[in-house]
């Protein structure tokens, strides 16, 4: 038995999300679907000739959802969660390798747990209309664990980003249930400028309105969520892939990438294959 579980169920009066009991996968074989700042082809269910790098990654099929459910989810909680222990492993593999994000292999990895799966592309456009891959960011339990984190300062509007998180085994992370609609002006600016990410004292939390919730994904998985959503990693680490909408991508920045022949040949074969990705080149001499 892999460690497929169904997704989380959320309860108001719960103050954990728990995952049901695991249920049987079937093994099929398929190849496998990177810190760092930096639609879709269809899934594949026979071996190809991209990046394969280890025969775990082209045993076990990942655990699907529904694209329907999820969107519900998100737009009620901002979270949807699914314990998958093949995605845990591909993670621990992908770490085990310093998590090469900006190369060939990174990207690919990226690609294959995101826009290329079916149940994550139907949600990501049912959501965002078109949705551009503009962010990768990497953290871990190193993030100080009395500081709330988000991407984004929460607003009564629709979710204009979404997060793909693939979480590691052994995690462990609280999310602010009610975070991702409040304004929070109670921003620290030194250490949010250190980590990149919004960074509020978690004793905020606290108020009215905000609700704490601790998932376990012990096994390692997926965790869909709205970038306004505040999270605190107690234990493990995620690797956040951020899709959002054009009109939100105006006020991104691009994604660097260092130059290289293979790595341009990657992300042309990935744009080839309907990705709409929001980069550009950090060294001298690469295309225009």
């Amino acid at each position: 038995m892999l460690g497929c579980q169904n997704p989380t169920r959320h309860h108001l009066n719960q103050s954990r999300w728990v995952a049901l009991q695991p249920q049987e996968t079937i093994v099929k074989e398929i190849p496998s679907p990177s810190s760092v700042s930096s639609q879709a082809a269809k899934p594949r269910t026979a071996v190809d000739d991209r990046d394969l790098t280890s025969p775990s990654e082209i045993m076990a099929l990942p655990c699907s959802f529904s694209a329907e459910d999820a969107e519900a989810s998100i737009q009620r909680y901002g979270i949807y969660t699914l314990q998958d222990r093949v995605v845990g492993d591909w993670v621990n593999e992908f770490r085990s390798s310093q998590f090469p994000i900006k190369s060939p292999h990174g990207l690919e990895f990226v690609a294959r747990n995101s826009l290329d799966r079916q149940d994550t592309r139907a949600l990501l456009q049912s959501m965002l209309g078109r949705p551009y891959w503009g962010l990768i960011k990497i953290y871990s339990d190193v993030l100080p664990s009395d500081y709330a984190w988000r991407f984004h300062n929460g607003s009564a509007e629709k979710p204009h980003t979404l997060l793909i998180q693939l979480w590691g085994p052994g995690s462990s992370v609280i999310f602010y249930d009610g975070s991702q609609t409040r304004y929070i002006e109670e921003i620290d600016k030194e250490i949010s400028n250190k980590w990149g990410l919004l960074a509020t004292e978690r004793s905020y939390m606290r108020r009215e309105g905000i609700e704490e919730r601790i998932v376990e994904m012990e096994p390692g998985g997926l965790i869909l969520s709205d970038s306004r959503l505040s999270f605190t990693i107690l234990k493990g680490y995620v690797i956040d892939i951020g899709y959002t909408t054009p009109g939100e991508l105006e006020f991104w920045a691009k994604m660097k990438l260092p130059y290289s022949q293979e790595l341009h040949k990657k992300v042309k074969e990935l744009e080839g294959r309907g990705f709409d990705i929001n980069y550009t080149w950090t060294e001298s001499g690469a295309p225009h």
